[in-house]
């Protein structure tokens, strides 16, 4: 994915200022970048950019070459609010074969996709619960599954994990990079949390605010696979989140 000169107003934004101006980074194939930025500097404006759900006014997005028109077909994007981006009305599994039928993949061949992508987030046994009978963890993965059934190429994550308890967090932050290391997608992750962004990320992104652009960009070289506890402990790690704090509270 490549970014370059970036620009974004609201439609009637008081004096047509942008939310994000001049803005440009790329993100190789398989990597996974987080993003982050003191609060309302356009993290969530730049993604739905990303997704091809807001037009530019100015810049390009391009995905393996080709400019971003609109939303992308190897795409998934994971809505912070689970709760409102999941369909009550339709089962576990219906939800997560919701973008299967929307894309025309024969029936035949849905039942075993969901499945699968089910047992890869740790979800068994609940393809014919409702959302409101689960967990808001248990409602995130299923939302992540939804994202990642169709193996898009591309994953677009929204401070997905902002609501959740700290263990349910972590839990889920371990899962998610079971899938990316199995899966390889290329995945770009906003989250305001720094440790977050440095457990999970080979590079973090730092932007400002008024307008948006990317002030930073940080590599961590912690060594995969992770753990929670031996990973936020080492001296690199204390390094960093010193580095990313310092950075963003000068902005």
């Amino acid at each position: 994915m490549e970014v370059t000169g970036l620009t974004y107003a609201y439609p009637g934004a008081a004096g047509g200022r942008p939310v994000i101006e001049d803005l440009s980074f790329s993100v190789r194939p398989g990597e996974f970048v987080c993003v982050v930025g003191p609060s309302g500097c356009g993290k969530t404006t730049l993604l739905r950019l990303l997704a091809g759900l807001l037009r530019p006014d100015a810049g390009e997005i391009r995905v393996d070459g080709t400019v971003v028109n609109g939303p992308p077909e190897d795409l998934g994007f994971v809505f912070q609010d689970h709760a409102r981006a999941l369909l009550p009305w339709r089962t576990a599994a219906k939800n997560v074969e919701f973008g299967l039928e929307a894309a025309g993949v024969p029936r035949r061949l849905r039942g075993p996709m969901v499945q699968d992508v089910l047992r890869r987030v740790h979800l068994p046994d609940v393809e014919r619960l409702y959302p409101g009978q689960m967990s808001g963890g248990m409602q995130q993965r299923l939302q992540i599954a939804r994202a990642l059934v169709a193996r898009p190429s591309i994953l677009l994550m929204d401070e997905p994990f902002a609501a959740l308890d700290a263990l349910t967090r972590f839990a889920l932050e371990d899962g998610l990079l079971e899938v990316w290391h199995e899966l390889a997608p290329t995945v770009l992750f906003v989250t305001h949390d720094l440790d977050e962004a440095i457990y999970l990320a080979d590079r973090v992104v730092v932007l400002r605010r008024n307008p948006a652009n990317v002030v930073r960009e940080v590599p961590v070289a912690l060594e995969r696979p992770r753990d929670q506890g031996r990973s936020r402990a080492q001296d690199e790690f204390v390094r960093l989140r010193f580095e990313l704090f310092e950075t963003i509270r000068s902005l």
